[in-house]
């Protein structure tokens, strides 16, 4: 019911369009950024002189032969953080471990997994995603901040690339961004 006084039309058309549910669906984006960030795994990679080429052969070795670099494909690492506050209900947790599956299969490789709430109850480096539902711990209220900073202790060649973060969004954010995630 609109009276006298109360907002104009097009505002009130334009905050049930702001507020309508997404026409695009949320897993669908993750799934697409996951690829695009494995895509850039992907072709040669990098070079190494540790291994041949397998085309030396044809060019022979000893004195004289020219040697050429092997190359490898380096996986990116990967890390699930799963927001295990009072606020997260448990089928949204179901829901989160549907995702967390796909992600472990998707990266093909062990996964860095944190459990957290106002605090990281667990980091662990996980080969299987049905580890992480035994690993669920918390309940308290909730803060992103120690998932940052347990992540930036780590050495620099084990801090992952890639973080996905599974929450409700209600908690302390960090100030600044992660360098290099």
């Amino acid at each position: 019911i609109q009276a006298q006084g109360d907002a104009p039309a097009g505002l009130k058309r334009w905050a049930s369009d702001v507020m309508a549910p997404p026409k695009v669906r949320w897993q669908d984006k993750l799934a697409k950024l996951c690829r695009v960030v494995a895509a850039r795994t992907r072709g040669y990679g990098r070079v190494s002189y540790a291994h041949a080429d397998r085309r030396q052969a044809g060019l022979g070795y000893g004195p004289g032969a020219p040697i050429l670099p092997g190359h490898y494909q380096p996986t990116p690492r990967v890390a699930v953080a799963i927001d295990t506050s009072g606020s997260m209900s448990a089928d949204v947790i179901g829901e989160a471990m549907g995702e967390v599956k796909r992600i472990f299969e998707a990266a093909g490789a062990p996964v860095d997994f944190l459990a957290c709430d106002a605090e990281v109850h667990v980091h662990k480096r996980m080969r299987d995603w049905r580890e992480v539902k035994n690993n669920l711990v918390g309940g308290g209220g909730t803060s992103f901040v120690p998932i940052f900073e347990a992540l930036a202790a780590l050495p620099s060649g084990a801090r992952p690339e890639v973080l996905v973060t599974v929450t409700d969004c209600f908690g302390e954010f960090p100030k600044h961004a992660p360098a290099g995630m």
